[in-house]
């Protein structure tokens, strides 16, 4: 990003909520130029938003889905988004594998909690996540046959 304390072009301004969120429109163009006029106070900005407690609703996955696809629609903060959507990719699961509306439901509401935050803390609350027990098979571990699926994605 070169020096914090250069002025923010609108060009780059352009390119920094394009790859911060899902696009980049006019009016937050010159928001951010108004308000945060620097690359530093820019990037400072987009990293201050506040946790969220959301967690998809419905009966079933897809309607789960679409309320968390709403929910990137209008949110005031697309970076938590694009980082709880960045976490579910490194940290992947699928309800094909899970079949739980709810544990899913739970993993995205975590995955929101941890996605700023200490990677280590972020860590040990995912081992403990019921959807990445069940995708990994850990539900499946006996003592002599131990399951290696949650090692290896681990490592």
């Amino acid at each position: 990003m070169g020096n914090p304390n250069a002025t923010l072009s609108a060009g780059e301004a352009h390119h920094l909520l394009r790859r911060s969120g899902f696009g980049a429109r006019p009016r937050d163009v010159q928001t951010i130029l108004a308000k945060h006029p620097t690359r530093g106070q820019a990037a400072d900005w987009l990293l201050n938003f506040r946790l969220s407690s959301f967690r998809p609703v419905g009966r079933e996955i897809d309607d789960r889905l679409v309320s968390w696809i709403r929910q990137m629609l209008v949110t005031a903060s697309p970076l938590r988004e694009k980082l709880v959507v960045f976490w579910h990719d490194h940290f992947s699961t699928s309800d094909d594998k899970v079949d739980d509306p709810v544990l899913m439901g739970n993993q995205n509401q975590l995955l929101r909690k941890f996605c700023r935050g200490n990677f280590k803390d972020f860590v040990k609350a995912i081992n403990k996540n019921a959807a990445m027990m069940y995708f990994l098979d850990t539900v499946d571990n006996v003592k002599d046959q131990p399951n290696e699926n949650y090692g290896r994605e681990l490592q």
